[in-house]
């Protein structure tokens, strides 16, 4: 969450940090974001396990500058299929009172 609101900085920039913590579905789905639509500007306290339904998913609360954010992760290879297991982001949902 902290590179993805780390959005003050060329696209190349923000993605070539924040690209790397993502599942290839988030890649396609981030990929091409301007960061300057970016709302949250900072993390403002430690992420919360709201729910692990299993061994390899968890859903994450992060306070941000604008809200509460919910981050779902999931454990596996390189973050494309490879290599020792790790936690990646698949999704990035901005608190509901923005909509």
């Amino acid at each position: 969450m902290t590179s993805f609101a780390n959005h003050n900085r060329s696209y190349e920039e923000w993605w070539a940090e924040l690209s790397p913590m993502l599942t290839n579905d988030a890649l396609l789905a981030y990929e091409g974001t301007n960061p300057a639509r970016v709302r949250p500007s900072q993390v403002t306290g430690p992420g919360v396990v709201a729910s692990a339904p299993n061994f390899n998913q968890m859903s994450v609360l992060v306070p941000t500058d604008i809200g509460q954010y919910t981050i779902e992760l999931i454990r596996q290879g390189d973050g494309h299929g490879n290599g020792t297991p790790s936690w990646f982001v698949d999704r990035l949902t901005p608190p509901a009172d923005l909509g």
